[in-house]
């Protein structure tokens, strides 16, 4: 045998068929797959990311609810709203007096940034409230901001 192999006799590549294709997946397959997969990933964290801000807005509608609902009796029990002393503080009130405490609701919205609560006198010689949470944003007097007020 003669080196290096003649070219009637030597290295020859057999024309493919379509039994004959080798197991390997392409670049183009593999970049493709990778394409999907993370464009898959992005929808998902998409969907989280809005599921745990609507779950945020969720929160801080209940806890404004809830410190409404507490003013409220608050001020049947004393005939006012009287915020430092419901905050915790003493508010010129007796210590004895049954107040409902916000320290078990808390201070500030799920973004961090404190309720605005607003007590003003009506015409009528009623108090109106106002309950603001900055929002998702966390900055006040925005179109996202939470405002509960009372009836």
């Amino acid at each position: 045998m003669m080196w290096p192999p003649s070219r009637r006799r030597g290295l020859r590549r057999r024309p493919l068929r379509s039994g004959d294709r080798s197991r390997g997946f392409t670049l183009v397959e593999l970049l493709t797959v990778l394409v999907i997969v993370g464009l898959l990933v992005a929808f998902v964290l998409a969907g989280v990311r809005w599921a745990q801000e609507w779950s945020m807005i969720n929160r801080a509608r209940g806890e404004m609810n809830l410190i409404m609902t507490n003013l409220a009796e608050f001020k049947t029990q004393t005939g006012e709203y009287n915020l430092g002393f419901a905050f915790g503080g003493r508010g010129g009130q007796d210590s004895d007096t049954q107040a409902f405490s916000f320290r078990e609701v808390a201070r500030s919205d799920p973004w961090g940034q404190h309720y605005q609560i607003t007590v003003r006198d009506t015409p009528t010689g009623d108090q109106w409230v106002s309950i603001r949470s900055a929002g998702p944003d966390r900055q006040f007097n925005t179109p996202d901001d939470l405002v509960l007020e009372s009836n």
